[in-house]
């Protein structure tokens, strides 16, 4: 890339400049135009320099009229202010005859050639503004104009600039013409350009000079890369923007809560992306597009950049088309559960539960293969019943390599997109059959689980099946995933639960008592056995929560205790307990063990 400080007079090359058509419009307000101004104004007076910081450029590797014709990634706000500045000054402050009048022309037109009169807007405008710039850069406004009701912020910023400059004095007048058309002037070179070719990545450049700013995100590229070409490979514009209105504008961007569902981030592990970007990824593992053993995250917008260079308009709308229809299925099927946290559950509702097990779980990658299920289904290629058996299924292979803590978490990518390819001889019954989550091992990991989520979950996940079973807690149908994971036998266990106070009998092979450091050993690890869990409605005060049994059942003072809140039978098969030690964890632990490989 070619990094230079650059002033206004760099809109007087002989190029255009194009705002990719499907960018953002014109945002800018008028804290953005007074401090713009004022930074231009005081920098002048002062004989400084103002900065106004970085635009980055891309050529596009398309020509018109043998100009060639570059793509603006970043700055398309500070480009279009230049310019309507620009406008701005001329038709307050300069007349048609002027001396400088045709270098002002420069600015801000292109000609066909030095003795054709055909011209056009160094700057291309995307729909959204494109009418109202257009209308702005060619006309003379009048004042009559200048009082019009008109609302748009292009129109706006011209007006600001106008009422602004009225007063200026002569001699700042003086040095703005210089700014705008000065070439060498140090001092005038307000901003620095980055200029970049059409291999390189320019999300990668924008986030390195945005460090601080909004990202590019991977769907802006996306979406551009295909609108684009779609719009270079055929002569009916108008279609095009018809086609993008009906399609992906009413997909992603209907209206300001569409918007927002799109543009929330979503976490896996410690990787957050906008949901848009995860449906873009799992359309792009559907499709082959994109292969998740092959390629990093990052990598996504460029194999959607190779694949569309290789598609004709006609397989460009199919593209488009599946994509938007692959929206709605994932807006349709995968729950947002940030936005109803008090959601209750049945087992009745299995799919749903599915997607709540899978979201707190945290993992996101099975999504492509959850996708694709939902268009087999929908396109009537799998049965109500299949789509539900394999659901499950995933769902119990999911639980049992996590819970295990199986080293095959590493290869669900890899998983994933054998799912989806029907010639990788992988499906998910050969997956299940894997001997480090078998039922021994996958028994002996309950005595073990030391991440509270998946205690919670699995707890969860019992209580449901007996409510479903007529054995859960009276008095409900459903239950929410908001109660508190609680051990009964606590984690800090010296004070109150320590051997002189409930002592343990564990032998060795001889007969002989264990030793003290031994039996701490022994008493440690039952803690962590799912016998020694229950959920809570609400987290015990943290002293009640260490405490003996019988306080921690009753409360203290007016700290409660677990018998103060809505037992689930979880619960209340623990505080019909008189006592509670590593012998009684042990029993409940098979116990749970046997119910849970029911359903998983």
């Amino acid at each position: 890339m070619k990094a230079e400080a650059q002033g206004f007079s760099y809109l007087k090359r002989d190029r255009r400049y194009d705002i990719p058509f499907f960018q953002r419009g014109y945002v800018w307000n008028q804290d953005n135009w007074e401090e713009f101004y004022d930074s231009i104004i005081e920098s002048i007076r002062a004989s400084k320099t103002a900065f106004l910081g970085s635009i980055i450029i891309k050529d596009s590797g398309r020509k018109e009229w043998d100009k060639s014709i570059y793509s603006i990634i970043d700055g398309q706000q500070r480009l279009t202010t230049i310019s309507l500045f620009i406008k701005a000054f001329f038709d307050e402050k300069i007349q048609v005859g002027d001396t400088f009048y045709q270098e002002y022309l420069s600015t801000l037109f292109i000609h066909e050639s030095r003795s054709s009169p055909n011209k056009q807007l160094k700057i291309h405008h995307s729909k959204l503004d494109k009418d109202e710039f257009e209308k702005c850069i060619n006309s003379h406004y009048t004042d009559n104009y200048l009082t019009s009701n008109n609302t748009s912020k292009i129109f706006l910023c011209y007006k600001y600039f106008r009422e602004r400059l009225k007063s200026l004095d002569a001699k700042s007048s003086s040095m703005i013409m210089e700014l705008i058309l000065d070439t060498e002037s140090e001092l005038y070179k307000t901003f620095v350009v980055i200029e970049i070719d059409s291999k390189e990545n320019e999300q990668k450049i924008f986030d390195t000079v945005n460090s601080s700013g909004v990202k590019l995100t991977s769907a802006d590229i996306i979406k551009n890369a295909i609108f684009e070409k779609m719009m270079s490979d055929s002569n009916k514009q108008q279609e095009v923007i018809d086609f993008y209105n009906e399609t992906w504008a009413a997909t992603f961007i209907k209206d300001s809560l569409t918007v927002k569902y799109w543009e929330r981030e979503t976490i896996s592990g410690r990787i957050k992306r906008e949901r848009i970007e995860v449906l873009l990824h799992s359309v792009a593992v559907i499709k082959q597009i994109y292969d998740p053993q092959l390629h990093k995250i990052e990598d996504l917008p460029d194999q959607y950049k190779e694949y569309i260079s290789k598609k004709d308009y006609h397989n460009l709308l199919n593209l488009v088309k599946d994509i938007c229809n692959f929206a709605k299925l994932y807006r349709d099927k995968f729950v947002d559960f940030d936005d109803d946290l008090g959601h209750a559950f049945s087992l009745e509702q299995r799919e749903e539960v599915f997607h709540r097990i899978l979201d707190s779980f945290d993992t996101s990658t099975f999504d492509p293969y959850i996708l694709y299920l939902y268009y087999e289904h929908q396109h009537k290629k799998i049965s109500d019943t299949e789509l539900n058996t394999l659901l499950r299924k995933l769902e119990k292979y999911v639980a049992r390599t996590l819970i295990c803590g199986s080293d095959n978490k590493k290869n669900f990518n890899k998983n994933n997109s054998d799912l989806i390819n029907p010639n990788s001889g992988t499906t998910l019954d050969s997956l299940l059959q894997r001997s480090d989550i078998n039922d021994i091992e996958f028994k002996n990991s309950l005595k073990n689980i030391k991440n509270n989520q998946y205690g919670r979950i699995l707890l969860y996940m019992i209580e449901l099946n007996r409510l479903k079973n007529g054995q859960g807690m009276a008095g409900t149908s459903t239950i929410q995933f908001t109660f508190s994971l609680e051990h009964i036998m606590p984690q800090s266990y010296l004070t109150n639960w320590n051997l002189s106070v409930i002592p343990l009998d564990r032998r060795d092979q001889n007969g002989d008592l264990l030793s003290e450091e031994l039996l701490n050993e022994y008493r440690q690890k039952a803690i962590y056995e799912i016998g020694n869990m229950t959920l809570l409605k609400q987290k015990l005060n943290s002293t009640i929560s260490n405490e003996s049994f019988e306080i921690k059942k009753k409360g203290k003072g007016k700290k409660p205790g677990i018998n103060a809140y809505p037992q689930l039978s979880i619960c209340t098969e623990i505080t019909s307990e008189i006592d509670w030690n590593e012998d009684k964890i042990e029993r409940r632990t098979n116990e749970l063990a046997s119910e849970i490989l029911t359903f998983w």
